[in-house]
């Protein structure tokens, strides 16, 4: 080896040459051997990007992977350089943007969101990878307007004819030959995307597809237009594992496709379902014998018509009922009384008819209950040894929104949350078990409350949600130093922020194993500059985390304006938006 090749070698030279060069040369630098892509990967940016998130904000590019802390924004040739070292390396690609995915080699997972050309993606990917297992495209419309006609979603063109789907669109999934998963979501209320029957039957007959998630019409008939075809026959056996449609299972509008249709049922364990002419007892007999290894079935926008005995798939586990109509109290009794069911959620749906209050089944875990009223429902916890999570919301009866537990509380419940409520502290301490909270604080004057809040002994996740009119003064600095169990702690506030931080900063400080999520809204900036230049912000904290950006306290405190400047907020809408990645988040190590 010649003196060149051993300085070449030494890593301590190689990490101090790195260091030299900006992200772009570092990227290209790492290209040239194995040996320094190992030094790069290692000591100088040592982020995974298995899973990466890409979005165009123009002129630049925000790259993030999975966690809190790895965002960056870059440059459109440093973001060529990035993907010509990362490309294979991702299995699961979110995208915001339209860009060629060739270098993608190795990717078994795709979302994209918003503005692409539907049909053209699809083509591309066709083309490039074959090899794609998962496929996720949602139509987004962020600024919530409506879109009156169907021209005016540019992204459709090709996808969408008429109103139903392209064949041209179907096609290019069939090309994917590998593809178990297809979720289409359109979350626009006009215009309705259908899907024909016969497109409907090759992508589940001709794909290995274990997953199908559609938010657009299921036909029971062709478009009118469309060439007659002959009928699609199976390549790969049923695997049909998780099924989300809208359609009908009026065995008449069906006609000679019903049996077809219905043989689909017979393998799931998950249904999402949302039925354009309502639901029958007829059509949930219909339901049970169809799927009959049923574990999960959750109904959404539907009116339920003269149900008189409710009937559910007997290996049922999860029922979800969300924004429906026409079920009585004692349709609600039948449910939570069945013998087999471990979960029921049922948010924005309303029941007619007396109320009555009852015990639930012994097999419930889990309870989510909207439009009920809860204080009076008490049967249905109190002293429910079984109950272990529990969402608490108001409905119109309840004359107030801070609640006694009177009756009695769950005594083995885990996780409770309040929406737009909260209960009293004597309840809450009865729940020794309790280690997850989130709550309103709908009262003023609230300290002892908080304070009460994190001695409980189980309590480890805390979200408070607080108004601005729920304190007349800040909140006071402890008096003496105050420990707690709560390691994530999540804060919501809707006005006033910088006030109470001589409270939460002295928090953190004390509790050294504690994550702070505290929300940047409404303003970021300002939420930034009063923490980061609080005298209590501990100063051995070296970094932040804001929308999945690593940010260096000093940068902020020397040079705030070119470092915020650095960050730009992207909301993933495949992920839930109370992530931590959506936050500022104050954590040691």
């Amino acid at each position: 080896m010649n003196g060149f090749e051993s300085i070449a070698n030494n890593c301590e030279i190689q990490i101090y040459i790195y260091k030299l060069l900006t992200f772009k040369d570092q990227l290209r630098l790492a290209r040239v051997s194995e040996g320094l892509r190992c030094v790069f990967e290692r000591f100088i940016w040592p982020v995974k990007y298995e899973k990466l998130t890409v979005a165009e904000i123009f002129p630049n590019y925000v790259v993030t992977n999975e966690t809190i802390a790895n965002g960056l924004l870059m440059t459109a040739d440093v973001f060529i350089e990035f993907l010509n070292f990362y490309s294979q390396q991702v299995h699961e690609l979110t995208s915001y943007s339209h860009w060629d995915l060739k270098q993608f080699k190795n990717l078994t997972t795709l979302k994209c969101c918003v503005d692409l050309c539907w049909l053209e993606l699809l083509q591309s990917v066709a083309n490039n990878i074959p090899g794609l297992e998962n496929i996720y495209l949602l139509s987004y419309n962020q600024d919530h307007k409506v879109y009156f006609t169907p021209y005016m979603v540019i992204h459709m063109f090709g996808a969408i004819t008429d109103g139903f789907v392209s064949v041209e669109f179907v096609e290019s999934l069939l090309r994917m030959k590998h593809l178990k998963r297809i979720s289409l979501d359109y979350r626009c209320d006009f215009p309705i995307i259908r899907i024909g029957c016969d497109d409907f039957f090759r992508l589940i007959y001709q794909l290995p597809m274990e997953v199908l998630e559609l938010s657009f019409v299921v036909e029971p008939e062709n478009p009118a237009d469309e060439i007659p075809q002959p009928p699609p026959t199976a390549i790969y056996p049923l695997q049909l594992k998780s099924l989300k449609i809208t359609t009908t299972l009026d065995r008449n509008k069906w006609s000679k496709n019903y049996d077809k249709f219905m043989a689909i049922f017979q393998n799931l364990k998950s249904l999402n379902l949302r039925m354009i002419d309502g639901i029958t007892e007829e059509i949930l007999n219909t339901i049970c014998q169809a799927c009959p290894s049923l574990e999960s079935l959750t109904i959404q926008r539907s009116t339920f018509f003269d149900i008189n005995s409710l009937r559910l798939p007997g290996h049922l586990e999860k029922l979800n009922i969300e924004f429906c109509y026409g079920l009585s109290y004692g349709n609600l009794k039948e449910i939570l009384t069945c013998p087999h069911l471990r979960e029921y959620i049922s948010i924005g749906t309303t029941y007619k008819g007396d109320f009555e209050n009852f015990s639930i089944s012994g097999t419930i875990q889990k309870l989510a209950l909207g439009g009920v009223p809860m204080q009076e429902f008490y049967l249905a916890y109190a002293h429910n040894e079984n109950l272990q999570h529990l969402a608490w919301i108001p409905s119109n009866r309840d004359n107030s929104n801070l609640f006694h537990m009177a009756r009695g509380v769950p005594p083995n419940l885990t996780t409770l949350q309040m929406k737009c409520c909260q209960v009293i502290m004597e309840s809450l301490q009865q729940m020794t078990h309790l280690q997850s909270l989130d709550t309103w604080l709908v009262q003023p004057f609230q300290t002892s409350y908080i304070l009460q809040l994190l001695r409980l002994p189980a309590l480890q996740h805390l979200t408070l949600r607080i108004e601005d009119m729920q304190f007349n003064s800040p909140i006071p600095a402890a008096e003496e130093e105050l420990l707690t169990n709560v390691i994530h702690l999540k804060l919501f506030y809707s006005k006033r922020f910088a006030t109470d931080l001589d409270f939460w900063l002295d928090l953190f400080r004390h509790n050294t194993k504690m994550t702070m999520a505290i929300s940047p809204y409404p303003d970021t900036e300002d939420s930034l500059r009063s923490l980061i230049n609080h005298a209590k912000f501990p100063k051995s904290l070296k970094r932040l985390f804001l929308f999945g950006f690593t940010i260096k306290c000093d940068d902020l405190r020397r040079n705030f304006e070119s470092t915020i400047k650095s960050i730009v907020y992207h909301r993933n809408v495949f992920d839930d938006p109370e992530d931590d990645r959506f936050f500022i988040v104050l954590r040691r190590g």
